[in-house]
């Protein structure tokens, strides 16, 4: 990811997301993308539409705001949360009752310097796995009783069923727009398979949409053109007494 601009994640010979890496990255286009690149944790909760808002809510009672959510998407529904590890908070579980999150056990701890990965058994049964910054003092050993909280910015959450996304933000260049960047280019577009190119790789619609116009517009000069100068080579080399004679004909 460090060294591509453009990123295409392909899967059955279907592109499933195309655009950049740090886009591709936080706001996935589906499940497949979102677990293909990087790790991720995957869990089910509910979408509760309240004020507008989408609030997600699992079992426990724990529910925070996702600012993201797209407004045609909010509605009371089953969904699957896509979180990073380093997208969740661990800390130790003193008390429940005052400690609202994800409660579980820390399975087993590793410290590679600067932070430290932790593996936790949630009570529902699911694992998860969160990088956290390394504390000065000491790290939390296996068999601590934590909470999980969660970074609602930067969580993705997808319909079960289709396994779409449901936020917004994402950026994901269309096949056929690709598909038709490379014929203007391969035709001699010039300046303007270079305007669908750019339009593609900035995401501009408008560029691309513009440029497509104009080599249809093109397209259709050309053909004008040849359809011309196909009649007027007809005529130059249709011999002289041919032309006699449809011209008698048409004076009788």
């Amino acid at each position: 990811m460090a060294i591509s601009d453009r990123i295409a994640v392909l899967s059955a010979g279907t592109i499933h997301h195309c655009g950049e890496p740090k886009n591709i990255y936080q706001r996935p286009a589906d499940l497949f993308v979102a677990t293909f690149i990087g790790k991720s944790n995957l869990l089910s909760a509910k979408l509760v539409a309240e004020d507008g808002k989408g609030v997600l809510t699992f079992q426990n009672g724990y529910s925070v705001v996702i600012p993201d959510v797209r407004p045609d998407e909010i509605r009371d529904r089953d969904v699957t949360l896509s979180v990073r590890p380093e997208e969740m908070h661990v800390s130790l579980c003193r008390d429940k009752s005052s400690q609202p999150g994800l409660h579980g056990t820390i399975r087993d701890s590793v410290f590679l310097g600067s932070n430290t990965h932790y593996f936790v058994d949630l009570e529902t049964g699911e694992p998860v796995e969160i990088i956290q910054e390394s504390e000065i003092d000491s790290i939390l050993p296996p068999g601590s009783k934590v909470v999980l909280t969660l970074k609602e910015k930067k969580v993705n959450l997808f319909d079960p069923e289709s396994t779409k996304s449901i936020m917004s933000g994402i950026r994901n260049m269309a096949t056929m727009t690709i598909a038709l960047a490379g014929i203007a280019t391969f035709i001699g577009a010039g300046g303007l398979g270079v305007a669908i190119f750019r339009g593609i790789t900035t995401n501009t619609m408008a560029l691309t949409l513009a440029g497509s116009v104009l080599i249809a517009l093109l397209a259709i000069a050309v053909d004008l053109l040849l359809g011309l100068a196909e009649k007027s080579t007809r005529r130059h080399l249709e011999p002289s007494s041919a032309r006699r004679q449809k011209r008698s004909g048409a004076r009788r």
